[in-house]
């Protein structure tokens, strides 16, 4: 397959799956909210997300090394094409993130800012913490900084969960090509 072809099917694909990840994930966040899981059950609501993460990464990264034929897709390969998807899915879920804190319900993610807050520090720290945060809140609730915001913790989710599932969708080459070679004829 051209290489150029293969360029285009990755970013189609990468974005594709962005897409469809995001919102998923989106979908996700609101329901936690309507329904309260983060607040509830926050462990089953981080594994629910962490596998649709891994779920979503697996069956693209199986499809784009199914699309990459006989050239194969490396470990290598896979782990870059689950970042691509990862920051389209970033920005999905950024922008989601904004909606959901700025826009449908700004007071019930300050209210659990507020309880987590209460929770994990005393009451002097936690004041602080929140007036910190009231001075922060025109730069943290920018649509930029939340996308960025989404981007990045994307990679470094998705990223982490890539390492696992690249192990499994990785396929050597058939009938003796090489990866840098997509030439070459079977003896």
């Amino acid at each position: 397959m051209k290489e150029k072809n293969l360029k285009k099917i990755f970013w189609s694909e990468a974005s594709l799956g962005g897409l469809i990840l995001g919102l998923l994930l989106f979908g996700f966040l609101y329901l936690s909210y309507r329904w309260e899981w983060s607040i509830h059950h926050p462990t089953l609501a981080s594994v629910t997300e962490t596998l649709l993460i891994a779920v979503v990464s697996y069956i693209m990264a199986r499809r784009m090394g199914r699309l990459r034929g006989a050239e194969g897709f490396t470990y290598g390969q896979s782990m870059g094409f689950i970042l691509a998807m990862m920051v389209f899915t970033g920005i999905i879920y950024g922008l989601g993130s904004y909606l959901m804190q700025v826009v449908i319900d700004p007071e019930y993610y300050r209210n659990l800012y507020e309880a987590t807050l209460y929770n994990t520090l005393d009451e002097t720290q936690a004041e602080q913490a929140l007036k910190m945060r009231q001075q922060m809140n025109r730069f943290i609730q920018n649509p930029g900084v939340m996308v960025l915001s989404g981007i990045f913790s994307m990679l470094i989710y998705g990223g982490i969960v890539g390492l696992i599932v690249s192990i499994f969708t990785k396929r050597q080459p058939e009938n003796g090509q090489t990866q840098n070679d997509s030439t070459a004829q079977p003896e």
